[in-house]
């Protein structure tokens, strides 16, 4: 809603024109940013649990079930395998 006022735009044109630019809703398209960026940040050593609350996940387990459902598999396996 916020971001449609700030366009100038009624929030269901934003949702469909974005739709239409970016394949995905403004919702999607930034959760997958936020886990894109939480990838990035595994693989430069910082910790599940920091990693969580930096991007803004109500618990680590909240965020570790978002990254599977995206990446499918764990964070912890994401750290593993940079470490190598």
């Amino acid at each position: 809603s916020e971001l449609a006022a700030n366009a100038g735009v009624c929030r269901s044109k934003l949702h469909k024109c974005f739709k239409q630019v970016y394949g995905l809703t403004p919702f999607d398209y930034a959760r997958d940013k936020r886990l894109e960026k939480a990838k990035q940040m595994l693989r430069q050593g910082e910790n599940v649990t920091q990693t969580a609350f930096q991007l803004g996940y109500s618990s680590p387990s909240h965020f570790a079930k978002a990254f599977k459902e995206h990446f499918g598999y764990l964070p912890l396996y994401c750290k593993k395998a940079e470490n190598a």
